[in-house]
């Protein structure tokens, strides 16, 4: 399946919110934080229709038990594909899950969610990288192109490696060049 970037749809960010609402209804215990990150929380930013939710965990998190539950609402845990300190999840268009959030006869749309272990480097980084970029337009613009460059590449053959490793030192530029790197 080959890399298909959007334009940015500014309902994208409604959407992490439905999300994050339905995992604060069924994780309440566990999480010190909810981050909406990867390029749909970056206004006017190309993006493949998919959000990313950073979940930060408390130190003491159950792991085991969290990954079952969000297996219950519909999820499918890939372990710890790429960081041992992560486990991702994900989720294809479905109903909301929780009973107390607004819009309940809505849909949650196609997601991931890490669960990021308390210190996770990972979860740090995308949510710096996610604010630089908001912060600067012209950046912005420069990952979009690589972006659509990239996408471009990878239409054929090993697309999602290729098309995520050739990201990777754009990105490590970024957050190197930050204040306090």
């Amino acid at each position: 399946m080959p890399v298909v970037l959007r334009e940015h749809d500014p309902d994208w960010q409604e959407e992490a919110e439905k999300i994050i609402c339905d995992l604060r209804q069924v994780l309440p215990d566990d999480a010190t934080g909810f981050e909406h990150v990867g390029s749909t929380s970056i206004p006017g930013l190309k993006a493949k229709p998919k959000l990313h939710v950073d979940i930060l965990l408390k130190p003491l998190a159950d792991l085991s038990k969290l990954r079952s539950r969000l297996v219950s609402f519909g999820y499918v845990d890939h372990g710890n594909r790429f960081r041992h300190d992560e486990v991702q999840l994900t989720r294809q268009t479905g109903k909301r899950f929780a009973s107390v959030c607004p819009d309940q006869s809505g849909t949650l749309m196609n997601h991931r969610v890490c669960l990021c272990n308390a210190g996770c480097a990972a979860a740090a980084d995308r949510v710096a990288f996610r604010d630089k970029l908001i912060g600067d337009r012209t950046l912005a613009l420069q990952y979009e192109a690589l972006k659509e460059r990239l996408a471009e590449d990878h239409k054929t053959g090993t697309f999602w490696l290729n098309y995520s490793a050739g990201k990777t030192a754009f990105i490590e530029d970024v957050l190197a060049s930050s204040v306090g790197r």
